[in-house]
Order: structure tokens, then C-alpha cells, then sequence
């Protein structure tokens, strides 16, 4: 492509075309491809077809021109793969590992059965937003049930200020009729009232203890998280096969994202006997408030780096999983939230060091390359942005992109001790 003529080549023809003529020829293309795609094999193929359309007509000939042209390239380009589902869907999973695959692993951190490996990326995201705990303080978010009588699934979150405010998946919030947690991330539009999903992490309580929500400081435990978060990818995955077969239209959006109650409370359960903490409302917050000493000892261990964006953790040279935001001082803000959530177990047993493994660094960069790898299926997301569900026999995840960033991704690898369960969505093609 020549920079200063603004032409990017034309695949099929070999001829310079103008960029801003190509969504055209792209859209042309790119039905011609859905249709070949549908009437050869269905589903996989027609997905292939699709990522084909995208990675070869978006990436290598429209990329030239996104890179000269800026912004404008890049809303047309997204306008197209908008056209179906199918498209965006891709587009979605093309632009996350773009961002997976730039970021690089930092020096390990050990402690006891902990290896800690901070992550990093040097793109500089350019969207703004605040965290919950922050902005529950300053009022300027609030959380309510979502009616006087209230429904277990479902809160309001009322975002005051005209700044978007990140709620992280499985933060808990504790008040009102009982405590919850999130059942996926969101990002609250400015300025509005948003219906949220959300799981009872306090069983026992139906009464209001408070008239909205403040934080507690916690995250669900690791393998709690993994659980929820394929039950909501399962059930997300359900309705819209549901809605596909019937020619219905999706529900709210707030309403797909459902969790397995049952086993959320199960897991609280089992929280409460490995703890040894008694709960008269079988509440997450009351185990986590009689090991908080632990959980902050361990905790301690971990120390914040310059630049940190996210965590990559094993636990006796196994992974257990990462966490990944955009920005740095997001970061930073849940950073003894997020490590908590994973060292929980640890902190409670009063683990024993262990031996330091000499493939701890080829498992995390393995891992990497996996979940870089992966393909999801993207969905509308209960806020700003899309939310794209990864499920596999041994790793579950979900990412949050929006405006072509990926504000937050969660994959966490399913406990080894626990035979894997089958995996809710299509298995993805192979290309």
C-alpha cells in the first residue's frame, strides 16, 4: 500500500482500490462467502467461511488502511462484520487475540504453593473508566435491588457520573436483601440505569440489612469463579440456540447471563467447611471476614509492578489461571482483590513452600498460547460492549471488549482433581 496515495491491493483482481471504497467490495464478498458458506456444511462451515472473510479480507487488505487512515477505517470495517451476528462475532474474537497475543510475562513471584507471574502489555488503551469499589465510595454508583420486593438474579446499578464504570466478573457486593456477586463484567453506560446479573452468595438472608449495596472486598474463590462462569456461558450459549431454532428475539440482556444457583451455593458451602467458619446466613463474606488476616498475609507477598495489567497464577506448578484489564491503574485498584480470589485455598490450608519447578514459566507461556488461541462466541454484553464465553473440557473464560479494546479477560483452567466437564458450546472448526 502507498501511504501517501492511500491505496491498499485488491486480492482478487490485483488492482490498487481506494479505501474508503473498500466496505463495498468487502460486504459483496463477504455475503457471496456466507452463502457458498451455508450451502456447504452448515454451521462449522459457514463459521470458517466467515473467519476467512475477516482474517483475509479485513486483516490483509483492509489492515493497511486501518493503520493510515485511523478511526474512520475502523468504525467502517466494524460496521461490516455488524451486518450479521455471525460477522461481529468474529471480528470480536479476530481483535482479542490481537491483544492477547502482545502480552508478555514478567519475573515470577513465589510464596508458599503460589507462583505469581504479573502480565504486561504495551498497547495504551484510550477508554476511560472507573472501578466499582471506588466509585460505590464516592456515590458515584449505586446498586439496588430492582424492586422493593426484589428478584435474586437481578439488580439495578445506577451510574451517576458521565464516565463508564467497570464491574469485574465475580466481585461481591454485600447489603440490601443479600449479598451477591457479578456474574459476568460490565461496563456501565454513562449516566444511566443498568439491569445486572447477578448470583446469591448469602443464602440464609432474605431482608433487607441496608437500602443498597457497598462493596465487600471480595472476589469468589477461584474454583467457585470457574464454575459460575460456565454455567453462565451455558446458559447464555442455551437461549440464543433457544432463540435460533424458534426465530425468537433474544431477551434483555441482563436476563441470558444466569448462573447455577444451586452450585454457587454449594460452592459457598464447601468455603464455609474447608474454612471451618460457621455462617448464620451461609454468607461467602462471613468466611472471607474470619480468614481476612490469612488472605492479607498472603496477599502481601504479591507486590504490584510498574505497568502491571493482569496476573498469570499457578499453584504447585499447575495453572490455575489470568486475569486481564486494559488499564493499569484499574489494575492496580483490584489487584489484592483478584490475587485474593486465587490464593484463597492457599491462605486457609497455611500452605507449605514448595519446591520451585524449572517449567513454571514454559506451562505459563503454554498457556498463553492457548487461550490465544481459543475461540469464543460473543454475545451482547449486559452493559457497553461484547461479551465473548470461552468454554472447553479443561479452561472456561470470558472477555469484555468494547470499541475494539478488550477492557477485561478472565480464562482459568478447571481443577485437575475434578473430571472435566463436557463443554456446553460447538467445538470450535479447525482451520
Amino acid at each position: 500500500m502507498s501511504a501517501a496515495g492511500g491505496l491498499a491491493t485488491d486480492l482478487s483482481s490485483g488492482g490498487p482500490v481506494n479505501p474508503h471504497h473498500l466496505p463495498r467490495k468487502l460486504e459483496g464478498r463477504g455475503r457471496e462467502d456466507v452463502q457458498k458458506g451455508e450451502q456447504k456444511g452448515g454451521f462449522h462451515r459457514s463459521v470458517q467461511v466467515h473467519r476467512l472473510f475477516c482474517v483475509q479480507w479485513i486483516h490483509r487488505v483492509f489492515g493497511p488502511a486501518i493503520h493510515t487512515q485511523g478511526k474512520q477505517c475502523r468504525k467502517k470495517v466494524q460496521g461490516i462484520c455488524k451486518r450479521t451476528p455471525r460477522h461481529f462475532g468474529v471480528y470480536c474474537t479476530m481483535k482479542i487475540k490481537e491483544h492477547l497475543s502482545q502480552v508478555r510475562l514478567g519475573q515470577p513471584q513465589r510464596h508458599a504453593d503460589i507462583t505469581l507471574f504479573p502480565l504486561f502489555d504495551a498497547r495504551q488503551s484510550d477508554l476511560d473508566y472507573q472501578t466499582m469499589d471506588p466509585s460505590l465510595m464516592r456515590g458515584d454508583l449505586e446498586i439496588n435491588e430492582i424492586s422493593e420486593g426484589g428478584e435474586v438474579p437481578l439488580l439495578e446499578a445506577h451510574n451517576r457520573v458521565n464516565e463508564f464504570i467497570l464491574l469485574l466478573d465475580s466481585e461481591e457486593i454485600k447489603g440490601a436483601k443479600q449479598n451477591r456477586v457479578l456474574n459476568t463484567s460490565i461496563l456501565l453506560p454513562r449516566k444511566k440505569r443498568t439491569t445486572i446479573p447477578v448470583s446469591c452468595t448469602e443464602s440464609g438472608r432474605w431482608a433487607y440489612a441496608s437500602d443498597s449495596f457497598q462493596s465487600s472486598g471480595n472476589m469468589m474463590p477461584k474454583a467457585a469463579r470457574t464454575h459460575k462462569i460456565k454455567s453462565v456461558t451455558t446458559s447464555i450459549a442455551t437461549v440464543a440456540a433457544e432463540c435460533a431454532a424458534t426465530s425468537a428475539p433474544m431477551p434483555a440482556p441482563a436476563c441470558c447471563y444466569a448462573s447455577d444457583q444451586s452450585e454457587v451455593w454449594s460452592d459457598v458451602a464447601d468455603l464455609q467447611a474447608k474454612a471451618h467458619v460457621a455462617s448464620s446466613t451461609s454468607a461467602m463474606n462471613d468466611v472471607y471476614e474470619a480468614v481476612r488476616g490469612k488472605v492479607d498475609r498472603f496477599t502481601d507477598q504479591f507486590d504490584l509492578q510498574p505497568g502491571q495489567k493482569g496476573v498469570l497464577i499457578l499453584k504447585n506448578g499447575e495453572i490455575l489461571g489470568l486475569d486481564m484489564l486494559s488499564k493499569t491503574e484499574a489494575y492496580a485498584e483490584l489487584h489484592r482483590k483478584i490475587i485474593g480470589s486465587y490464593v484463597m485455598d492457599s491462605a486457609i490450608d497455611e500452605a507449605n513452600p514448595t519446591q520451585e519447578l524449572a517449567d513454571e514459566e514454559a506451562r505459563a507461556e503454554t498457556f498463553m498460547k492457548e487461550v490465544t488461541g481459543a475461540e469464543g462466541q460473543a454475545h451482547e454484553s449486559a452493559g457497553e460492549g461484547t461479551d465473548v464465553r470461552y468454554d472447553y473440557p479443561t479452561l472456561s473464560g470470558a472477555a469484555l471488549i468494547h470499541e475494539e479494546q478488550l477492557i477485561h479477560a478472565s480464562f482459568l483452567r478447571h481443577d485437575p482433581e475434578l473430571p472435566p466437564r463436557a463443554a456446553s458450546l460447538p467445538p470450535p472448526p479447525v482451520y
